[in-house]
């Protein structure tokens, strides 16, 4: 999707939160984290960005509700693997 938005350099509001949506949404926090930072280049360049913030803080603290009730509820294998991912969302 991000090639596709890139290519035809589109620049709605619609299809930049379905994107950020989409990488809330992926297990590929690293992704997230990666797509955030280039985001923040871009803006600490003078350049826009496209995806509402506050959306996008809305979908990570979901985020963040959703890992947090996995670690109340998961065993302690899984318990070390969910924080790892709470904390990249933190660093989101």
């Amino acid at each position: 999707m991000d090639k596709c938005i890139k290519s035809k350099r589109l620049t709605e509001k619609s299809v930049h939160n379905m994107a950020f949506y989409l990488y809330a949404e992926s297990e590929n926090e690293k992704a997230l984290i990666s797509y955030l930072e280039g985001e923040e280049a871009k803006k600490e360049s003078g350049q826009p960005i496209f995806f509402e913030v506050d959306y996008a803080l809305n979908l990570c603290k979901q985020k963040e509700d959703r890992l947090n009730k996995e670690i109340e509820l998961g065993g302690a294998k899984s318990v070390t693997a969910l924080r790892s991912k709470l904390d990249m969302m933190k660093h989101a």
